[in-house]
């Protein structure tokens, strides 16, 4: 038995090969988020000849392509820069960040936190868009007259749920 397997184009599948035994292998890579489509509809021709007639059989295959955890959350700006006064109340608002991820499902839900900071606190938020956005807030009193200055420098980073997580920062 010879086997082939032929696209939804009616030509020979770039993306996938079959071998002797009917095995089906990935020819090459398979980028999720850069295609269309995440099923790939083949049709396995399989030949035979018998006492010198070929017979011909056909099966259609789909495969269904998975997304796998291969972008990590990109910060829209990779500084955030805000001024408040030293007398805002806990729970004010600072700012606003955002990162996304190229991916899809768990893969691309982005959690936020911060470090290097024990004056603010940042909470996740899914937007009506399915996009998750991180708010900064206030956590405890500001002190303008703090050693080592006015200035309250920390760090953000958004990481993605998926397994394998990846993760990016931003300053604030």
């Amino acid at each position: 038995v010879r086997y082939s397997l032929v696209g939804e184009n009616g030509q020979p599948s770039d993306a996938f090969t079959i071998d002797s035994s009917g095995f089906i292998r990935v020819e090459r890579p398979y980028d999720y988020e850069s295609q269309e489509r995440n099923t790939v509809d083949l049709t396995v021709v399989a030949l035979q000849t018998v006492s010198g007639t070929t017979l011909e059989n056909n099966a259609s295959v789909s495969v269904s392509i998975i997304d796998i955890n291969d972008n990590g959350p990109i910060f829209e700006q990779s500084q955030y820069d805000e001024t408040k006064r030293e007398d805002v109340a806990n729970n004010t608002f600072i700012l606003q960040v955002k990162a996304t991820d190229a991916d899809s499902g768990p893969n691309a839900v982005v959690e936020y936190s911060l470090y290097d900071t024990e004056h603010f606190y940042i909470e996740t938020v899914r937007e009506n868009n399915g996009s998750y956005i991180g708010v900064i807030r206030v956590l405890k009193h500001l002190d303008f007259d703090r050693p080592p200055g006015p200035n309250y420098r920390f760090k953000v980073v958004a990481t993605d749920q998926g397994a394998g997580s990846l993760s990016s920062e931003a300053s604030v």
